[in-house]
């Protein structure tokens, strides 16, 4: 027979790992099942990989949201406190004006009596003020 004095390539070549020809599309099948599960594994680690990236981002917008909420809570007491202030010194500005305009009655009579003491002389202080006809005295 042929097949005894013709080396046949399977018979001479390296010992097949599949014992059969099915058997190799069984071992292509489970590569292919493999490297899907490979794939399935590489999404679900992209997924988890997406996941902790959008947990990580909105942790820092609400981190970013709470420090500004904070600052705009800050501005809000300032200009609160800044209304208080306006309103002080609006009032020590009245008190001021208060204050100018007694000051100014005040130098106003400093300078009446002055006039008067000026007309009596040097020893004006001294003597006795000029008599000041009284309308029932003259009557």
């Amino acid at each position: 027979s042929r097949s005894q004095s013709v080396p046949s390539r399977e018979r001479s070549g390296p010992p097949s790992k599949c014992a059969s020809p099915g058997a190799r599309f069984e071992t292509l099948g489970q590569r292919r099942r493999l490297s899907s599960g490979n794939m399935e594994d590489a999404i679900e680690n992209l997924r988890k990989t997406v996941k902790k990236a959008i947990e990580k981002a909105e942790a820092q917008v609400d981190a970013k949201r709470a420090e500004t909420q904070e600052v705009a809570k800050r501005v809000q007491r300032s200009r609160q406190e800044l209304a208080v202030e306006e309103d002080l010194l609006e009032q020590d500005r009245q008190e001021l004006f208060q204050q100018q305009e007694e000051l100014r009655c005040q130098q106003e009579e400093v300078s009446r009596l002055r006039e008067e003491v000026d007309g009596r002389g040097l020893f004006g202080c001294c003597s006795r003020p000029k008599a000041r006809a009284m309308v029932s005295e003259v009557w």
